[in-house]
């Protein structure tokens, strides 16, 4: 993450328009005890070993800071458990989910300003139920965030597009190339219109 925060540095120096990243800081970089099971080798003192850990924290601290600075930052993240309502599906399958994901504390998605048509009554928007962001310091520090998941298609597997909305928690989620924009061209309003095909 020190290289990351070197090249962050550079590319806000050229003053780009916007950062976007197609990658999540979800986990930090130094190793994180359990208690059944240590981290630190037992080859490796204990002394080495937190200097070790600190020098992997001030790597995250490092990045953390850059971003803030750079100001125009979008980081990406992606959703785990995803439904794609379809006719094909049983309503059967999606009983035991019936609401899309709960927000989880200090994840920060960017949404669309205006969502306009029938997203719950049998609209084909795909619902997310848990989402993989990136670390309270990276979140605070970015000016956004968007995810960047593909839906293969069912039929063969084949990846032929990229949803653009995803619905998780009462947000109806843009993906990082819209949230990208939205930080270029803040004052455009940003809304969607769900038909029942999609």
């Amino acid at each position: 993450r020190s290289v990351l925060a070197q090249l962050v540095k550079d590319i806000s120096d050229a003053k780009p328009a916007v950062i976007g990243f197609d990658v999540v800081f979800s986990e930090p970089s130094n190793f994180v005890e359990r208690s059944d099971l240590s981290a630190r080798p037992a080859s490796v003192n204990e002394a080495t070993w937190e200097n070790v850990q600190r020098t992997l924290r001030l790597q995250d601290d490092a990045l953390a800071d850059v971003i803030l600075a750079s100001d125009r930052v979008v980081l990406g993240y992606f959703f785990e458990d995803i439904d794609v309502p379809s006719d094909r599906r049983s309503s059967a399958v999606r009983e035991s989910r019936t609401v899309p994901g709960e927000a989880q504390s200090g994840v920060s998605l960017s949404s669309y300003n205006m969502v306009r048509g029938q997203v719950h009554q049998g609209g084909k928007v795909p619902i997310a139920y848990r989402v993989r962001s990136n670390l309270k310091e990276f979140s605070k520090a970015a000016r956004g965030a968007g995810y960047f998941d593909v839906i293969p298609d069912a039929g063969d597997g084949y990846i032929r597009r990229i949803p653009l909305v995803i619905h998780y928690n009462t947000d109806m989620t843009l993906p990082l190339s819209l949230a990208m924009l939205r930080l270029y061209r803040p004052d455009a309003p940003f809304s969607i219109q769900v038909e029942p095909y999609g």
